[in-house]
């Protein structure tokens, strides 16, 4: 393998790496290894493997992990390892010799078990998000044909009927009830549809001023004043443009749904360290903020009302923009929606949470 390709591989890889001869002396750890473990590359180059076990375990634990590696087929499991500080650390390692048949190396390869566990989450949900996808998109068209035969046939009547009379008024019940119905099955359709990012170089405050614009009119008229906090000077950051403009506007409308009789909506924007943050906060009824945010997992959201799924929506789009979706109350009462996203999602993949 081409040194320059074996580099990059190496420092851009998501696991931990360390590669030692047979009889584990380190001869090489790439970046995350280094950061999971708390070294710089020279320190543990050299050293005996021993060094990243607990002191407890090298006599016994390492030596069997090393024979597993190198002459029985490899050795997968969850492991403790201790970092330069002393502390201990979690995590799933696979081991093996290379070439597998006649090894001259030995290859250590490790996750945060954190990590493992949110990895595997995020498989599960996607699982979730598959099977509830057939089937919702199943329901949905079942449905909406029905209703939209009631609808239809209900908005007819209702020309028909004497003003202020009570079939019109019961009629007008039936319109607004299909209309809720209709609005619900295309917010679904719009969270299950969501297609993958494209992403680009944009500005996060153009996004979400477009947002702004759009919801702006209907603001005024349900008499919500719309502010801005802190505005500080952004950098253009990789994003799919229509998506987040897409979760802006989403969080928005949540906002404003919150908020019928009016009310204050007060914006956010800044950057520090690499990120770039949102912040959207309305003045509605306060709400089990945390509750709330569990709520937005796929199983939840489904049958959810329209707030939940606007908010599921925002999130997954950001979500897979690298960033980070977080609900809070607002200092007073209300909502608080924070959007923490990242300026060059590339580098996310050499970031650990220490």
């Amino acid at each position: 393998m081409d040194a320059d390709l074996k580099n990059f591989l190496l420092s851009h890889a998501i696991e931990g790496i360390i590669v030692t001869d047979m009889e584990g002396n380190i001869l090489q750890s790439n970046e995350t290894a280094q950061l999971m473990l708390g070294y710089r590359g020279p320190d543990l180059q050299g050293q005996f493997v021993g060094c990243i076990f607990p002191p407890k375990s090298v006599s016994h634990l390492l030596s069997n992990l090393l024979y597993l590696a190198g002459s029985k087929g490899g050795f997968d499991g969850d492991i403790i390892l201790q970092d330069a500080g002393g502390d201990s650390i979690m995590v799933r390692m696979s081991a093996q010799g290379w070439p597998a048949k006649d090894p001259s190396l030995l290859l250590l390869r490790f996750l945060d078990w954190r990590e493992t566990q949110q990895i595997m989450n995020q498989l599960k949900e996607s699982s979730q998000m598959a099977s509830l996808g057939t089937l919702t998109r199943s329901l949905s068209h079942e449905i909406l044909n029905p209703v939209a035969i009631i609808g239809g046939h209900a908005r007819r009547l209702l020309e028909t009927m004497q003003p202020r009379s009570r079939e019109e008024e019961r009629a007008r019940q039936v319109i607004t009830a299909v209309e809720r119905l209709e609005s619900m099955i295309e917010t679904i359709r719009t969270f299950l549809d969501l297609p993958s990012p494209s992403f680009e170089k944009g500005s996060v405050r153009e996004m979400l001023k477009k947002s702004v614009n759009r919801i702006r009119k209907d603001a005024e008229k349900m008499g919500i004043r719309v502010t801005s906090e802190r505005e500080d000077r952004t950098p253009r950051i990789f994003m799919d443009p229509i998506l987040l403009e897409k979760a802006f506007s989403a969080v928005l409308l949540n906002a404003l749904d919150r908020m019928p009789h009016g009310g204050d909506l007060t914006l956010g924007l800044g950057y520090a360290d690499g990120h770039c943050q949102v912040t959207i906060e309305d003045s509605g009824p306060t709400v089990d903020a945390w509750q709330m945010e569990e709520d937005l997992s796929p199983v939840h959201v489904i049958g959810a009302h329209r707030a939940h799924l606007n908010l599921a929506i925002a999130k997954r789009i950001v979500d897979e923009h690298g960033g980070r979706f977080n609900i809070g109350s607002s200092r007073s009462e209300g909502l608080r929606i924070m959007i923490r996203l990242p300026a060059d999602r590339r580098a996310l993949a050499r970031e650990r949470e220490m």
